[in-house]
């Protein structure tokens, strides 16, 4: 029993190590690139192949927005920023996915530790990996429900600003400052 669960351990360790060690390297690719935009902007070190400062702007939006590696293989697949915003949630798709990849690891090696099978394992992984994509979609089934509930007073609110001689401006002006989230927002 004892040499099985120093196993499991070993390779929960294993796994957690190789993925910090790819999110390293990816994320110091992504620092170097951003130095070396920010020293082309700023024009501080050579300007390699930048040839007009509209050109490195562009660049750092692009990086700002998150473009790059597994966001954007992810939004290959999966609309999953439009999700968090949906479900009003301020997470990076990275970091949501380390989280699912983390959960379900963690619940694999608890598994074993738990004494069940070992086959076992990996079904149990992959369903406690998606929780946090479960947790998400309850997230915006709440939320689009209460925008809905709220959707009718908002356009009450709109309709008497229009009758009383006001644009739908200051329609939509007055329902951001008068009603709650998420329909203010």
């Amino acid at each position: 029993m004892l040499p099985s669960i120093l196993i499991i351990v070993a390779v929960f360790v294993g796994v957690v190590a190789m993925i910090v060690c790819i999110a390293m390297l990816i994320r110091d690719k992504s620092v170097l690139q951003m130095e070396d935009r920010l020293c082309a902007i700023t024009g501080k070190g050579d300007k390699k192949d930048l040839t007009s400062l509209s050109e490195a702007a562009e660049l750092v939006t692009v990086q700002r927005n998150g473009n790059d590696g597994l966001e954007a293989a992810l939004a290959r697949w999966f609309n999953l920023t439009l999700l968090f915003e949906q479900a009003e949630v301020a997470m990076s798709l990275s970091t949501f996915f380390m989280i699912c990849v983390g959960v379900g690891v963690g619940a694999a090696s608890l598994c074993g530790v738990a004494g069940l099978h070992l086959a076992l394992a990996p079904i149990v992984g992959i369903a406690f990996g998606f929780l946090p994509v479960f947790w998400l979609l309850f997230r915006r089934k709440r939320r689009l429900k209460k925008f809905a509930a709220q959707l009718s007073d908002a356009l009450e609110l709109i309709s008497r600003a229009l009758r009383a001689g006001h644009s739908l401006a200051a329609g939509f002006h007055l329902v951001a400052q008068e009603m709650s989230a998420p329909v203010s927002v």
